[in-house]
């Protein structure tokens, strides 16, 4: 345990660069563990030279820091938006192996629960647009892991649903009468939800970017611990559909 304690310790110390594409707003940051040192946002980008590149050179440059002192690379694995999540991919693969730097791919959707609440025993639904008249939907519940680095466990894994379907999803959740804070744009896209959501469910207002770099950065911190590092060779986008 105490092992742990002290590898949790040098991997808060570390260097990061952390961001996320898979959504309509991407975002990339510059972190101190999980403590975000600098941070840029913008319309997710259809192409890594249009924006993700010139936003990591930023962050990295505005923190003082050279591409060489960065000790590990996050990122949002997806479901999202495929262009976005495969453009975050790449450019995360790339540079971990220019950089010899360990690389650690995290869930798009956790990371959006993750920025929303970090209150341990809270439970989150992500409810986000997936087109084609669906919504992908996702439930966790918050906890507090190791040192207290938050964290989040599955209760709905992300799924495609007709928006009207959420609300009796919801209901099912275990605990008591459902309650859940439910964030992200699906209801905001498609109105009809909110009448059909459980009593107990509250909506929170649509943010963006609706990731924060900070949560990518806990979550990857939390699988490094795990020795849970990707392999940038083997490495692929997470998609809920095909496009």
């Amino acid at each position: 345990m105490n092992e742990k304690r002290n590898e949790l310790r040098r991997i808060m110390q570390m260097s990061i660069l952390a961001f996320d594409t898979s959504w309509d707003v991407g975002v990339a940051g510059t972190l101190r563990g999980t403590s975000v040192v600098e941070k840029t946002s913008g319309r997710t980008p259809r192409a890594a030279s249009e924006g993700l590149l010139p936003w990591i050179m930023d962050v990295t440059a505005r923190s003082g820091w050279k591409p060489s002192d960065l000790d590990l690379i996050a990122v949002g694995r997806g479901p999202g938006s495929f262009t976005g999540t495969r453009i975050a991919l790449s450019v995360a693969k790339g540079l971990a192996e220019t950089l010899h730097v360990p690389l650690v791919s995290v869930s798009s959707v956790e990371a959006v629960a993750l920025t929303r609440v970090q209150e341990a025993g809270r439970r989150v639904a992500v409810v986000m647009d997936a087109r084609k008249s669906q919504v992908m939907v996702a439930v966790y519940r918050v906890v507090l892991l190791e040192g207290g680095l938050p964290g989040v466990e599955t209760e709905v894994a992300p799924r495609l649903a007709a928006p009207d379907d959420v609300g009796a999803m919801l209901a099912t959740c275990p605990g008591p009468e459902a309650a859940c804070l439910v964030c992200g744009n699906g209801v905001e896209r498609y109105p009809s939800m909110a009448g059909r959501l459980p009593p107990a469910a509250t909506l929170v207002r649509p943010q963006e970017p609706v990731v924060d770099p900070s949560a990518v950065a806990a979550l990857a911190i939390r699988r490094f611990l795990l020795d849970e590092a990707d392999d940038p060779a083997t490495l692929e986008p997470v998609y809920l559909r095909g496009y």
